[in-house]
């Protein structure tokens, strides 16, 4: 799968006083995006919150998915960020092969919590929307490569024998949980109940998988 960056179809404009209207309806698009309506908003909500005008919105934005496309390419930029640094840090204070993977399971599952509102919109609006479900493909594969990076840089401590699928087979596994505990794609949300107890169980899960050699198929 490709994780080149896509091309905008929007760009922001030059002069001051239109990228500043400009901001204002993204910023208010992403408002709106994590209040309870989600992705369910309308244009005219978007102008009523930033003093922007249909119009004026229309002038830039082709519709209410292109403004949910340019809030999510944002989001994306700025998570695939956090996550290379998170992981940085873990890989540097890690004592071992077993810490390192203990540290990047949390790692990746704080960072859904930490952006929980923002996906669960946008996972919602890609149910419907082609190109908003690609670019959310984009993100997990540029996150599930610094993730497999970092593990493969100890594969001498990964017991199974085909690491790259067990380190993908992990995210995986991190994610789907993550997502399926927050609701995401319209499932029930079970928000912090037991943040810690799941936490703990993505840790052991992700060890125990890669660390261990894998029973003989029956």
């Amino acid at each position: 799968m490709s994780t080149a960056k896509p091309a905008r179809q929007s760009a922001a404009p030059k002069q001051q006083r239109s990228r500043e209207s400009y901001e204002r309806v993204l910023a208010a698009t992403k408002r709106l995006l994590t209040e309870e309506k989600g992705a369910d908003f309308t244009l005219a909500d978007v102008s009523r919150e930033s003093g922007v005008s249909v119009g004026g919105i229309y002038g830039r934005f082709e519709n209410r998915m292109a403004l949910i496309l340019e809030v999510q390419l944002r989001t994306n930029e700025v998570m695939v960020e956090e996550c290379a640094a998170g992981i940085g840090r873990a890989a540097a204070a890690a004592h071992d092969g077993r810490d390192l993977i203990r540290r990047l399971a949390v790692e990746i599952a704080e960072s859904l919590r930490r952006d929980r509102d923002i996906i669960k919109a946008i996972v919602d609006a890609s149910l419907t929307d082609a190109q908003i479900a690609e670019e959310g493909l984009r993100a997990y594969a540029r996150q599930l490569e610094l993730f497999r990076t970092a593990l493969l840089a100890r594969r001498d401590e990964i017991a199974h024998p085909q690491p790259e699928q067990a380190i993908e087979f992990c995210f995986l596994s991190i994610y789907e949980i993550v997502a399926s505990h927050f609701g995401f794609g319209r499932r029930k949300s079970a928000e912090d109940a037991q943040w810690g107890q799941l936490l703990a169980q993505l840790q052991h899960l992700c060890v125990a998988y890669l660390t261990t050699p894998p029973e003989p198929a029956a």
